[in-house]
């Protein structure tokens, strides 16, 4: 949110089959800041682009692509990079895409 984008949700996010995201009831429109409590935040719903795998490192320079499956649909995966880079390259992504 701090590099201009917008909150779908946060920690839990619904699917619908048309890949529409939305944030469940209980938390739609709430963040947690670390040290500084629960936000409000305007929600939004979204289409799912990209998946971003969080738990795992990637090890490649130049990846091959991946895609993981959610409503039959498959979606780019990518996993996590160390570096600050990183969610400069996922903004980028969203925006422009990816050459393969």
């Amino acid at each position: 949110m701090s590099m201009g984008c917008d909150l779908v949700a946060d920690d839990r996010t619904d699917i619908y089959p048309d890949l529409t995201v939305r944030a469940p009831a209980t938390i739609k429109g709430l963040i947690e800041a670390r040290g500084i409590g629960i936000l409000r935040a305007q929600p939004v719903s979204a289409q799912l682009l990209l998946v971003v795998d969080l738990d795992r490192i990637e090890t490649e320079r130049l990846p091959q692509t991946r895609h993981t499956t959610y409503h039959k649909h498959a979606i780019p995966l990518i996993y996590r990079v160390t570096g600050v880079h990183f969610p400069f390259g996922i903004l980028q992504y969203l925006k422009e895409g990816r050459q393969d």
